[in-house]
């Protein structure tokens, strides 16, 4: 039973970190600039599917 907590606690853990990475609007405008400037452009299918272009 101890173990189970453990384990519950650690997967809690684990969301809450990736859901706060996912959600830091700097982190995201820090890929955008980075795309940007390697000449890289995506766009989204009307299926959902998402697909680059090297622009430079």
């Amino acid at each position: 039973m101890i173990n189970m907590k453990k384990l519950f606690l650690i997967a809690i853990l684990a969301l809450t970190t990736v859901s706060c990475e996912l959600l830091d609007s700097n982190s995201w405008d820090r890929a955008h600039q980075k795309a940007a400037e390697r000449g890289r452009k995506c766009y989204e299918t009307s299926s959902g599917y998402y697909y680059c272009e090297n622009t430079k």
